[in-house]
């Protein structure tokens, strides 16, 4: 009886992929190149910074679009042994016949080189592993901590063939939880150094005394998959709400989204006088304002720890009681004590510190955290793919 069930409920989500499938499938092949960017996700930073004069292929691998066009459905043909590396039953059969299909779309392209900006992907990670169907290259689009891809659960992680990650600091991580990476380049961050490339950092325009990067949500006071998170963000909110009341500081928020719920809900946290600054992906709004505020406060972003890389006064204040959200190094930069006094004297403190003693503290801390290389990441990974491609 039990494996009856499962046979039926084995049914019932293969009927409901194959569904999904036809609604969105289109009768064509990907075009011909050399180059593949797997996921549109990201894809423009790669063509848009690195790569604007190369032809490339971009796949769709989010179920956005299947391409069964004539090329793809051969392939799919002949690359039917993936389906049966490590397949154990129902999610296993989807997830093998998916990576069939990928499979088949990058040797229907002919590409040679296949780049994500999505480097923890897994189907990514599976098909560089056990397709063979090109040279496969991932750059970093985030932090990556221990928490995250069962790193800590004992089960093996499939490893990335090549990685353009941030720093020596992510390069330590991935070993200290044996993440396997055959070739590490430590080159920086991909979206912040093309910005820095051509917005130098001066430090010298200062209209505001306190940026904070937002980590707003629909329903962050409800949803959470890690609850220590969850009461961190509330912590920290709590706290600058206090002290912008208590204080007579300039105070910003860099907005993480269009979603107008996310300024109203910091205008109730933090007042009207609060300036809230419109997300704007294209102009890199976020950085722009952290350009305009002396100190930016975060919980445990990518955006802090860039600006941290450059030299912006960043309080990285985690609350959560896990110690993998605290930056490596401490120093006037960070704070792990949920106490409204020590989080107001080390803000305090940041903001009335001189340029050159924080330059003198903070320097090789930002070097390992975040470098910013004299050949910015755009270009040695553009160098790189190059090369790859001659």
């Amino acid at each position: 009886m039990r494996r009856l069930l499962r046979y039926v409920a084995l049914a019932f989500y293969l009927a409901g992929r194959l569904r999904r499938v036809l609604r969105n499938a289109r009768f064509r092949s990907p075009i011909q190149s050399k180059l593949a960017i797997f996921d549109r996700e990201g894809s423009q930073y790669l063509l848009g910074y690195c790569l604007p004069d190369v032809k490339a292929c971009v796949l769709p691998v989010r179920g956005e679009e299947y391409l069964l066009g004539a090329r793809v459905l051969w392939y799919m043909l002949l690359e039917v042994r993936i389906f049966f590396l490590r397949t154990r039953f129902y999610r296993d059969i989807a997830s093998r016949s998916f990576h069939v299909y990928l499979t088949a779309c990058i040797r229907a392209s002919g590409a040679r080189v296949v780049v994500t900006h999505i480097d923890n992907n897994h189907h990514f990670r599976w098909i560089a592993e056990f397709s063979g169907a090109a040279t496969f290259c991932a750059v970093q689009n985030g932090t990556r901590l221990p928490v995250e891809e069962r790193w800590n659960t004992g089960e093996p992680i499939l490893p990335l063939p090549e990685f353009f990650c941030y720093s020596q600091f992510d390069i330590d991580i991935f070993r200290r939880y044996e993440v396997p990476v055959k070739q590490f380049h430590p080159v920086g961050s991909l979206i912040a150094g093309y910005y820095r490339k051509r917005v130098p950092w001066s430090g010298s325009s200062r209209e505001f005394d306190v940026c904070f990067i937002s980590d707003w949500y629909p329903g962050v006071h409800r949803d959470f998959e890690i609850p220590e998170l969850k009461r961190a963000i509330l912590v920290l909110h709590y706290f600058l709400r206090r002290w912008t009341r208590n204080s007579k500081a300039r105070v910003c928020v860099a907005t993480r989204s269009p979603n107008p719920g996310e300024k109203e809900y910091y205008k109730r946290l933090l007042g009207e006088a609060t300036h809230l600054a419109d997300f704007d992906p294209v102009s890199r709004s976020t950085y722009r304002i952290m350009d305009q505020s002396l100190v930016a406060v975060t919980s445990a972003s990518t955006a802090g720890r860039e600006a941290f890389g450059w030299g912006q006064r960043v309080l990285f204040s985690n609350f959560s009681g896990l110690a993998q959200y605290d930056p490596p190094t401490t120093g006037p930069w960070h704070i792990n004590r949920a106490d409204y006094s020590s989080f107001a004297r080390a803000l305090d403190d940041l903001l009335n510190m001189s340029d050159m003693d924080y330059e003198n503290q903070s320097g090789p801390a930002r070097a390992y955290f975040m470098p910013y290389p004299d050949v910015p990441a755009h270009e040695f990974i553009r160098n790189a793919i190059l090369t790859k491609l001659e």
